[in-house]
């Protein structure tokens, strides 16, 4: 069987030179259905009490290296059409942290 290779971002490479058809797609499928076995990202989200603290700590963070993206507020959280903040589930106590050491309210922080 030809070597399947995984980098860094959890993606796989196939080596299916050679390999006559269908060998090449049925690897392909079976790589996919493995992948999609995987644990997928976690992430939580910070809700803010305005839209311009939700900018200011996307800013803050992002300078900090830390990967966050604005989203709308969950449904499930609340109905207010906001925005809110999310993240990799891992980094929450770093957050939590950083937010608290910045003196920045919130209304919370969820996970989705």
């Amino acid at each position: 069987m030809p070597p399947i290779e995984r980098d860094a971002s959890m993606s796989q490479t196939i080596d299916a030179r050679r390999l006559a058809c269908p060998q090449p797609v049925v690897l392909t499928k079976k790589a996919s259905e493995r992948q999609g076995g995987m644990e997928k990202r976690q992430y939580s989200v910070v809700l803010f009490y305005s839209t311009s603290s939700a900018l200011q700590v996307e800013k803050l963070l992002k300078g900090m290296g830390i990967a966050v993206k604005l989203i709308p507020v969950p449904r499930q959280l609340s109905s207010d059409c906001g925005i809110s903040l999310r993240f990799d589930r891992p980094d929450e106590s770093r957050i939590r942290t950083i937010l608290e050491n910045q003196q920045i309210e919130t209304q919370g922080i969820h996970p989705i």
